[in-house]
């Protein structure tokens, strides 16, 4: 996984600063990056991931698919700086993709190795994620100055959820495999952005309403642009 340049954070802080398109416009409709990106995390649109190299090369392709996909969205519905900082999030998450379809790297090998006792928890696993994509979507109705720290927040409970799954179920390599997954996801950008959340403490005086995110949601980045959209005004 690449190390970017520390001089980036505040350009990456600035990620959530995306702006939507005109609601009057279908194509931008942020339920059609929601289609895009489904597929761009593992357990986010089915219980379990594929155990056999057929099988997984049949889900990198889609996997590719959504990130150009969800690129094309970026580019016609945002503004220029969104492209840029919007790049940076999906280049974390080619890494990710492109490392562990490589049949040469120690990623992909570990992947092979513990897919078979992820998939034991697999419901688990895609609970946790929608949990947080549900949990992310709450965070973007928060007043302004709380919605990025408490994106970080609910995000932060991503790790902690898919530990509590894992870890009675598979052997510690396969929940350190499952927490190195996550952390190849969040990236420089929500590595960066939310380094300041992760103790919990500056959490606690976050107030989220009682209303629930929307259920549709299945991607974790459909709710983060719409944090950023809500900030753009």
């Amino acid at each position: 996984m690449k190390i970017r340049c520390g001089c980036t954070s505040l350009l990456l802080i600035a990620a959530f600063a995306f702006t939507a398109a005109a609601p009057t416009d279908d194509e931008c409709d942020i339920h059609k990056l929601d289609e895009c990106a489904a597929d761009l995390f593992v357990f986010t649109s089915r219980d379990s991931v594929p155990e056999s190299e057929d099988d997984l090369g049949a889900f990198c392709k889609a996997q590719e698919e959504a990130e150009a996909c969800s690129r094309a969205y970026l580019k016609k519905c945002t503004s220029s700086v969104a492209q840029g900082v919007g790049t940076v999030f999906l280049d974390d998450i080619r890494e990710e993709i492109q490392e562990r379809c490589d049949t040469s790297t120690d990623y992909h090998k570990d992947y092979i190795k513990h897919a078979p006792c992820l998939n034991k928890v697999g419901s688990q696993f895609n609970a946790c994620i929608k949990a947080t994509t549900s949990d992310l979507d709450v965070a973007s109705r928060l007043p302004a100055k709380q919605r990025i720290g408490g994106a970080c927040c609910q995000y932060s409970k991503l790790e902690v959820c898919v530990a509590q799954a894992v870890e009675p179920a598979c052997p510690p390599e396969t929940a350190e495999f499952a927490k190195s997954v996550l952390q190849r996801y969040a990236g420089e950008l929500l590595g960066t952005v939310c380094v300041g959340f992760r103790s919990g403490e500056k959490c606690k005086g976050i107030e989220y309403d009682d209303k629930p995110g929307d259920p549709t949601l299945r991607s974790i980045m459909t709710p983060l642009i719409k944090v950023g959209s809500a900030l753009g005004g």
